[in-house]
């Protein structure tokens, strides 16, 4: 992961007018505080052990959790630690050698791409090129 930056959760929804919210990771110059990239939770799970709190995991039994659920105070992809004291996770060594090495990733990546854009299978080939009825 890259050092110069701070990573801290936003709410990325913050303002829109929905009253959804939606947090992310913003990586931040340790020089200046600026904004510089982000990361969805899913993102900085293959690097880090997050816990996400939200409305549909165990931590809603807690009473204490369950009444910031309900205010929205606390939902929409929250990790329950802050970047820096997050554990690590199996693939944190894979995302490193992958963020040093971009032409093996690509590499890897477009065969990948390619198998998920290709790959179809017979029910769902079926229900996309099925005749609709008039």
């Amino acid at each position: 992961m890259n050092q110069v930056l701070d990573w801290v959760q936003f709410d990325a929804a913050e303002g829109d007018g929905t009253g959804d919210v939606k947090w992310q990771w913003e990586g931040k110059s340790k020089e200046d505080g600026e904004s510089v990239s982000f990361m969805l939770p899913a993102d900085v799970a293959l690097v880090k052990d997050i816990e996400i709190m939200d409305e549909d995991v165990s931590f809603k039994k807690s009473l204490v959790i369950e009444c910031l659920v309900s205010s929205n105070i606390f939902s929409g992809g929250l990790s329950s630690c802050e970047f820096v004291d997050c554990g690590t996770v199996s693939t944190t060594n894979l995302a490193a050698f992958f963020s040093r090495n971009k032409d093996v990733w690509l590499d890897i990546f477009t065969v990948a791409y390619d198998k998920m854009t290709t790959t179809v299978s017979d029910d769902l080939r079926e229900k996309m090129y099925k005749p609709k009825a008039n």
